[in-house]
This record gives structure tokens, sequence and C-alpha cells, in this order.
């Protein structure tokens, strides 16, 4: 009687740990990019741009806070993911959209990249917690 092989992890803890770094980090330098460059929610220097200021000193305080542990990260990751959602939705309210420099889908799409880049690191983070 033969016996199987032990089942050999592909993706582990360390690996979703590091992918979720990846794309955390990409996801906010790619916002901070954006915010510096042209601006998210309509021309350049519009002041509720600020708010995805915010949104990075978050992610920067909760990593701080919790020394980069995938747990901790995670809450961070997937608190800012809601975040974006959140300032997304009252610059929808604000009539942002409205203004010459952007558009309603535009201003959906852009922001549902963030959160989702954001929500990806979050859940990668989550994995490798649950890999520990």
């Amino acid at each position: 009687m033969s016996t199987l092989p032990a089942e050999r992890t592909t993706f582990s803890g360390g690996t979703a740990c590091r992918l979720a770094l990846a794309v955390g980090a990409a996801t906010a330098l790619s916002l901070f990019w954006l915010v510096g460059a042209v601006g998210v929610m309509a021309e350049e220097g519009y002041r509720g741009d600020l708010a995805y200021a915010g949104l990075l000193a978050s992610v920067v305080g909760g990593a701080a806070v919790g020394r980069l542990q995938p747990g901790p990260m995670a809450q961070t990751m997937l608190a800012t993911a809601l975040a974006v959602l959140l300032v997304t939705a009252l610059a929808v309210v604000g009539g942002v959209h409205d203004r010459a420099a952007t558009s309603l889908l535009e201003l959906l799409g852009v922001n549902a990249v963030f959160a989702g880049g954001f929500a990806l690191s979050g859940l990668l983070f989550h994995r490798a917690d649950a890999g520990r």
C-alpha cells in the first residue's frame, strides 16, 4: 500500500505577507503619485484631495503601530479600503463629479482601483496571519 506524499503548500504565509506588502506599497505609492501629479477628485491642487493624504497617513500610522505584523496590517489595509469608499461617497454627495475636470465614471473607477488594491493587500495579510 503506497502512501501519498505530504501536501506541499505553494502559497505560504511568508509569500502572502511579501505579496501583501508589495500590493499595499504599490497602491499607496500610486495614490501618492496621482494626488501629487494630477489630482484624483478634480484638477490638480483641489483641496478635496487632501482626504487621500489622511488615508496615506493612516496606512503609515497603522504600519508603525502594528510593526508590520500581518494581523494588524490586515486590519489597517481593510480599514483603508473602506475609508477610500467613504471618501468616494462623500465626493459624489458633494458633487465633485460635476466639475469640468472629472466625471462620475472616472471618480468611481479610480477610487475602485485604490479600494481594491488596499482590500487585496488586507486579504493577503489576513492569509499570511492565518498561516502563522
